[in-house]
């Protein structure tokens, strides 16, 4: 994956604010593992060996309800393809 840039506007946006620690944990996360067009595998499973490999109290049931979350708020959105889920970051064209 490429290198992704992380803009200093995250700390004063009103959404960023709204997530939970580890929702914005794993939304930076989920940043270094999508495509360059935004998008990435969202199997719960996937991301924890991707974005939390070390973390042992990590939890796939708790990317899944943090993606949930995210998608909620409106920081990614959640779609399916062949019946395999996926992500993909709305605002991706205007920050990278």
């Amino acid at each position: 994956m490429p290198n992704r840039i992380i803009k200093d506007s995250i700390c004063t946006s009103d959404t960023v604010a709204e997530m939970t620690d580890f929702e914005f944990r794993l939304w930076v996360g989920l940043i270094t593992q999508a495509d360059d067009a935004g998008r990435g595998d969202a199997r719960p499973a996937i991301i924890k060996g991707r974005v939390f490999p070390l973390r042992e109290r990590v939890t796939v049931a708790d990317i899944d309800k943090a993606l949930h979350g995210l998608a909620a708020k409106g920081c990614v959105s959640l779609y399916t393809v062949g019946g395999k889920p996926y992500f993909w970051f709305p605002t991706w064209e205007l920050h990278q």
